[in-house]
């Protein structure tokens, strides 16, 4: 099978939200994938704990090329994540990749930049998942590069699941 003639995942900017745009993916027949983490907000009397999308405005699509105009018109879809006309295509181990992430039992967040720096680690139960240490302590922030798409995620992990990566990220 040709390359072309294959669905392969995009990243398609919402400029409107996610869910109601991955909603009208799925009712299209497209396989959606929206990665979400858990984030802890304090109110003046409690702790709320809710499922958000880890990207603030990223919807992964997987499509055949063909398909390509059928998945730009959607509702919502902006085009501004495109280069040269072309949405920027993943690889299914990015998306794996991205999936394990969210799998993780520790606080996650977006970060809109890419790490610069940092003492490049990884999660011992999770070798598979490397980063860069931005901040130690108690608990570390750790920056998990997402290269293609221009953005890290930022894992709060303690400090004794990281260990120092070798063979660096």
């Amino acid at each position: 099978m040709e390359q072309a003639d294959r669905a392969a995942w995009f990243v398609l900017r919402c400029s409107t939200a996610q869910m109601k745009v991955a909603a009208a993916l799925r009712a299209k027949g497209f396989e959606v994938f929206v990665p979400m983490c858990r984030r802890r907000r304090q109110w003046s009397d409690r702790v709320k704990v809710s499922t958000v999308p880890l990207f603030s405005s990223f919807v992964f699509c997987r499509f055949h090329p063909k398909d390509r105009v059928l998945a730009l018109s959607t509702p919502g879809v902006s085009r501004e994540r495109e280069r040269g006309g072309i949405p920027i295509e993943l690889s299914d181990a990015e998306i794996e990749h991205l999936h394990r992430v969210c799998e993780l039992p520790y606080p996650a967040e977006e970060c809109d930049s890419l790490p610069s720096a940092g003492e490049p680690v990884r999660i011992i139960d999770h070798p598979d998942i490397r980063g860069f240490l931005s901040e130690r302590g108690h608990v570390c922030r750790v920056l998990v590069p997402c290269t293609r798409i221009g953005r890290a995620v930022i894992l709060h992990v303690p400090l004794g699941a990281l260990e120092h990566d070798e063979g660096g990220s």
